[in-house]
């Protein structure tokens, strides 16, 4: 049998064991080597991968099904890379990250730490360190992950299944009224900034501030008795 170099963390923390990530996010822009580690990942960590090349292609996957961790090279070749798209889905879902690269870059790194990913590393990767990272990661969600969050009023937010309730009743909201709801749910009481919320719910467009104000009437004529302000020149903010 297979020694499980995980036990003795286990053991220490009193974390539980047995959870299982079901989805997960890899990009890649190279295909035969994504191909190769999409299948690795399947085999060895029993999960469905999404495998996807285009930062777009990323954002949409992430917002179609409920992803547990995110695998994305650093280095896409593109304007955007893994970084920034880690950066958004940090943003609107708390996503688990796990960083590969061929760099060692101090810059890269700086950028990338900020995140706290769950693990970064350099290629040519070992796959049992891969296994490994998997385990760990797999932990350490179990205890961070939360599926029901009361927001007062007889509203909750259900993360399993991504959707806000009210009285148990899901209420329907639009990709990007949900986008909104979520950077403001994942800074309770703070002013998230106009300029923030452009460039997560819009990175590749010039929005209006017009634009950005009918998504906000939206969204707040859709929750009415959540305490949603607009800070005066500033932003928005989500009290509960």
């Amino acid at each position: 049998m297979e020694k499980d170099p995980i036990t003795p963390l286990i053991s220490s923390c009193g974390l539980k064991r047995g959870y299982v990530l079901r989805n997960i996010l890899l990009l890649q822009d190279r295909s035969v080597i994504s191909s190769d580690l999409s299948r690795f990942i399947q085999t060895h960590c029993r999960a469905d991968v999404h495998l996807v090349h285009e930062p777009g292609a990323a954002l949409k996957v992430a917002h179609d099904i409920d992803i547990d961790l995110l695998i994305t090279d650093i280095e896409l070749g593109k304007e955007i890379d893994g970084i920034d798209v880690a950066i958004q889905l940090d943003a609107l879902y708390q996503t688990p990250i796990l960083f590969l690269t061929s760099s060692s870059d101090d810059k890269m790194l700086e950028r990338a730490s900020r995140l706290r990913p769950i693990g970064y590393r350099i290629r040519p990767i070992r796959e049992d360190e891969l296994i490994v990272q998997h385990r760990l990661i797999r932990y350490q969600y179990e205890c961070e992950r939360f599926s029901l969050l009361d927001l007062g009023k007889g509203y909750h937010y259900d993360d399993e299944q991504r959707r806000l309730l009210r009285d148990d009743e899901p209420i329907a909201l639009t990709a990007k009224e949900h986008q909104l709801f979520l950077l403001l749910l994942n800074m309770p009481g703070e002013v998230v900034s106009f300029t923030y919320l452009d460039e997560q719910i819009w990175p590749a467009d010039h929005v209006s501030s017009g634009t950005r104000r009918q998504l906000f009437y939206r969204l707040k004529a859709k929750l009415p008795d959540l305490d949603i302000e607009t800070v005066t020149m500033t932003g928005y903010r989500l009290n509960f």
